[in-house]
């Protein structure tokens, strides 16, 4: 920034091939620790294969480093954690506990990961607390056909889980929320991935807990929708 603060953005754009016309979700940090802890995460990809450190993933660790211990600065301050790949999976399970009117799920992709990763947590949900679960996807994927994903809907529709293929606005958003005051913005597709242990900056989130923030973004969506 102007003032030598740093700003990081994380969400579900691929800056460097999007033509900006699809339905995207990205959150702005501006906490220092939060983005500087991200900065030395970058640093960690940024190595060779074998872990060896080039110039590269030596300048990102130094600068993830200095932002870390920089300055708070001012504003309005809300719980929030950074989430990196397989504890994505854990966070749905926490979605399912925790969730006591409401869960959704954004995803540009849909395939069989689905049904154990996100599907399952979600309609455990439903039963055990009465909420309203909705799921929102782009595109089927891999060996799930549009047939065998109509008759998911029929399925999982008949037990009170509502899941809904998005065609306008053209759906890239990866998002997860519950309730009214917590919203997972990420780059994993809920709905189709899977992510490893063994390759843990694969896919990058973070999970934000402020005033109606679910509320809002479901606002903005529905919006779209009806653009």
């Amino acid at each position: 920034t102007p003032k030598g603060g740093w700003h990081a953005l994380i969400g579900s754009c691929n800056w460097l091939a999007s033509d900006f016309t699809s339905f995207e979700t990205s959150i702005r940090l501006r906490d220092s620790f939060v983005v500087g802890s991200l900065i030395r995460k970058l640093a960690g990809l940024a190595q060779g294969r074998p872990g060896v450190w080039n110039d590269l993933a030596i300048e990102l660790s130094v600068l993830g480093r200095r932002v870390t211990e920089g300055p708070t600065g001012g504003g309005r301050r809300v719980p929030m954690r950074l989430i990196y790949g397989s504890e994505h999976a854990s966070l749905m399970l926490e979605a399912r506990d925790r969730a006591r009117e409401r869960m959704f799920v954004l995803s540009h992709r849909i395939g069989l990961a689905a049904h154990p990763v996100a599907l399952l947590p979600a309609l455990a949900a439903v039963e055990a607390n009465g909420i309203a679960a909705s799921i929102y996807y782009g595109r089927t994927t891999g060996p799930l056909s549009g047939a065998a994903s109509a008759d998911l809907v029929r399925e999982f529709g008949s037990k009170g889980l509502n899941i809904r293929p998005i065609h306008r606005p053209r759906l890239h958003a990866k998002v997860l929320g519950w309730d009214r005051n917590t919203l997972a913005i990420s780059s994993l597709n809920w709905l189709s991935a899977d992510p490893s242990e063994a390759a843990p900056y694969r896919e990058i989130g973070v999970l934000v807990e402020a005033p109606n923030i679910a509320e809002n973004f479901l606002a903005r969506f529905d919006s779209a929708q009806n653009a």
